[in-house]
């Protein structure tokens, strides 16, 4: 899983400039907050039962 991220990374000459400018002006799109962003991910966790898979997922962090 880790060793795909790790990858993208390694792409010379790959433009990674990015912007939400367009959804923000067009579509009157607003990003969450870090904190809300945070709550939704851990509801999602729990609403499908996955914090146990996360917990084995980030052993190696121990």
């Amino acid at each position: 899983m880790y060793q795909k991220a790790k990858a993208i990374v390694a792409l010379p000459g790959v433009n990674r400039k990015t912007s939400n400018a367009k959804a923000k002006t067009v579509l009157g799109w607003q990003p969450q907050t870090n904190e809300d962003a945070i709550l939704a991910t851990l509801k999602s966790l729990v609403q499908y039962n996955s914090l146990q898979q996360l917990d084995q997922d980030l052993s190696f962090l121990d």
